[in-house]
């Protein structure tokens, strides 16, 4: 078993049972690191970011509710304004409100299968 631990002052690294909290970073075979690719806010009523992974990632969207409240927006939302997919090189966020919102994202390295 492989671990990456990178602890908080006065806190043992070597510690034989880790408590997550305790770590700025700690990755094992019970806590595992995602790795993020992009993140970024766009206006708009539909809009399409690059990733070029060439694999589906793992990713979150939110569309802009009010001023400051966002609603998660992955896949389609039957309940919201806000739809959003991914393919093996592009991001699409749909805003369907009729006028222009904010929506923001977050992309990941990891690969979500088809």
């Amino acid at each position: 078993m492989f671990t990456v631990r990178v602890s908080l002052p006065t806190v043992d690294a070597l510690e034989e049972n880790p408590d997550p909290t305790d770590y700025s970073l700690l990755a094992d075979d019970d806590n595992i690191l995602i790795k993020e690719l992009s993140r970024g806010t766009v206006n708009g009523q539909s809009k399409t970011i690059e990733h070029a992974l060439g694999y589906y990632p793992h990713f979150y969207a939110y569309g802009e509710i009010s001023s400051g409240r966002f609603q998660i927006a992955n896949g389609y939302n039957m309940f919201g304004d806000f739809r959003s997919y991914v393919n093996d090189t592009n991001l699409y966020l749909q805003n369907t409100t009729g006028s222009d919102k904010d929506m923001r994202y977050f992309i990941f390295y990891d690969d979500i299968p088809e």
